[in-house]
């Protein structure tokens, strides 16, 4: 398998990438600078930067795009002259002063996750995993933890049948791939139990 540089971005951490199928476009964020990108097989690139740093989108039924920032759930609204808007859908309180959203995506239901970690990288388990249920209005109540003891949630997948839930934990003194059983009904994770422990391997990992 050969790697193919396609966009020479120069992330400062490129994160979340989305496919838009209708669109046929690639999308992107990049975190520290609070930026979502766009680009097409065809060339063409663009990109929106935001008032908060951005850390993971997901595309919405309704059309539009969400986007976890620091301070909660958004949905984006991309301006002609660069500027992302954001209209705040669900607030986040945070275990403490300093943290921030990290990767997330969506299940296979369009219920909307996203993991919580400290900016500094300090090694405490006090990031969480949040999700999003829109209601008919688009609104939502204060976002509550689903699940805690997390350092830099980093990457979300989910089976194919959609009844189990994987997360990375990619802190340096982590390193794991926790599996948990889904219930596709409820949106509810259990049973958490280690996937993959990539100790013998350290790096930056994810998941997608």
């Amino acid at each position: 398998m050969t790697a193919e540089l396609i966009i020479d971005a120069r992330n400062a951490t490129g994160e979340s990438p989305v496919w838009h199928p209708q669109e046929h476009a690639l999308y992107w964020v990049d975190i520290p600078v609070g930026r979502l990108h766009r680009w097409q097989p065809d060339g063409q690139t663009q990109h929106w930067t935001a008032d908060e740093m951005l850390g993971c989108i997901a595309h919405s039924h309704q059309g539009h795009w969400l986007g976890a920032q620091e301070s909660g759930i958004f949905h984006l609204i991309p301006q002609a002259d660069g500027r992302l808007l954001a209209g705040k859908r669900a607030s986040v309180e945070h275990a403490r002063p300093g943290m921030r959203f990290n990767d997330g995506r969506c299940d296979r239901q369009g219920r909307f996750w996203a993991g919580t970690m400290q900016t500094s990288m300090a090694a405490e388990p006090v990031g969480a995993l949040y999700r999003y249920d829109a209601m008919a209005d688009g609104t939502a109540g204060p976002l509550q933890a689903r699940l805690g003891t997390l350092s830099v949630p980093n990457g979300m997948a989910f089976s194919p049948d959609g009844k189990t839930m994987y997360v990375s934990d990619s802190h340096p003194s982590v390193q794991m791939i926790w599996a948990f059983d889904y219930d596709i009904d409820s949106g509810s994770p259990h049973n958490r139990r280690v996937f993959v422990d990539m100790n013998q391997h350290p790096g930056r990992m994810g998941l997608r």
